[in-house]
C-alpha cells in the first residue's frame, strides 16, 4: 500500500503537468518569427518585382514537405537547408537582392537563413514574412517542388 505521502505528491505532479499542459497553446498563439532585424518586402511588393523584371534572388528556406504540400515560389533557389545552406547556393555578388521565405509568419526558417547571408557579407538582404502560405492566400502562381 503507498503511503499517504507519496499520494500527495503525486497528485500535486498531476496538477503541475495540467497548469503546464494548459499554458502551451497560449504560448504559442499568435507568436511570430521575430525579423525585426532584417528589410521585409510584402508578397504584393515581391509579386509586383518579379512581373517587373526586377534582379532579384528568392530563396525558398522551407522544406521538401512544406514544399510538397504547398508549392514553391516561381523561380526560387531551393535551399538545401536554411541553417547550412552552401554558399554555392547563393549568388556570388553579394550586393544581389535576396529575398527568403519559408512557410509562413510563424516559420523561423527565412530569418535564420537570412541572417545567414548577412554574416557572410551579403548586403541587400530582404524575408517574405507571409511565406509561401500568404503568397497563396493572395492568389499568386506556385510551381510544384520537380522530382528528382
Amino acid at each position: 500500500m503507498s503511503s499517504p505521502i507519496r499520494h500527495v505528491r503525486h497528485i500535486q505532479y498531476i496538477r503541475r503537468a495540467i497548469a503546464v499542459a494548459a499554458l502551451v497553446p497560449l504560448f504559442f498563439a499568435g507568436c511570430k518569427a521575430d525579423h525585426s532585424d532584417l528589410a521585409s518586402f510584402t508578397v504584393s511588393e515581391l509579386a509586383a518585382m518579379l512581373v517587373q523584371g526586377v534582379a532579384l534572388t528568392v530563396l525558398d528556406a522551407n522544406n521538401d514537405d512544406t514544399r510538397a504540400k504547398r508549392g514553391i515560389i516561381p523561380g526560387a533557389v531551393l535551399l538545401s537547408s536554411y541553417r547550412d545552406y552552401l554558399w554555392s547556393e547563393l549568388p556570388t555578388d553579394k550586393a544581389s537582392q535576396l529575398i527568403f521565405y519559408c512557410a509562413s509568419e510563424m516559420c523561423s526558417a527565412a530569418p535564420t537563413a537570412a541572417r545567414k547571408a548577412v554574416a557572410a557579407g551579403y548586403s541587400a538582404v530582404a524575408v517574405l514574412p507571409a511565406g509561401i502560405k500568404g503568397w497563396l492566400e493572395e492568389g499568386q502562381p506556385v510551381d510544384e517542388l520537380p522530382t528528382s
